[in-house]
C-alpha cells in the first residue's frame, strides 16, 4: 500500500494560511464542568455579599494582670459620645492569678479608651 501526497495534503498539513482565522467547535461542558463552575463562583462571591455587615467582635483588647481583689476590669471606648457605660466592655477577674483577659470590641472609628483594672472597692 503506497502513499499518496499531493498539493491538498501538503497545504493542509501545514495549517491555515497566516491571514486567516480558523473556528472550532468546542464540546459542549457536562453537568459536572457546571456544578463544579457554579459552586466555585459561589465561593468566590459569598462573602462579598455580607460585607456591609460589621462583625461584632471585629477587634479586641487583651490585658495580661493579676488582681489581688477580683471584680470586675471594663474597658471604654470612645466614638464621639465620649466614655459611657453604653460604649464599654467588662470582664470578670480571678482573684491572685496572672491571666489574659480579653476585651471584645465592635467594629467603630475609636477616639480613645479608659481602662479601669478593677472595679473592687479598696478596704
Amino acid at each position: 500500500m503506497g502513499l499518496r501526497v499531493s498539493q491538498d495534503n501538503l497545504a493542509q498539513a501545514a495549517g491555515p494560511p497566516a491571514n486567516s482565522v480558523v473556528l472550532r467547535r468546542l464540546p459542549s461542558p457536562s453537568l459536572s464542568t457546571w456544578l463544579v463552575a457554579g459552586l466555585l463562583g459561589l465561593t468566590l462571591v459569598v462573602p462579598f455579599l455580607f460585607d456591609d455587615a460589621k462583625p461584632r467582635d471585629a477587634f479586641a483588647l487583651e490585658v495580661r494582670m493579676v488582681s489581688a481583689r477580683g471584680g470586675h476590669a471594663q474597658v471604654y471606648y470612645d466614638t464621639g459620645n465620649g466614655f459611657n457605660e453604653s460604649e464599654s466592655v467588662q470582664v470578670t477577674l480571678q482573684v491572685d492569678q496572672e491571666m489574659s483577659y480579653r476585651f471584645p470590641l465592635p467594629a467603630a472609628d475609636y477616639r480613645k479608651f479608659r481602662f479601669d483594672p478593677t472595679t473592687a472597692r479598696v478596704p
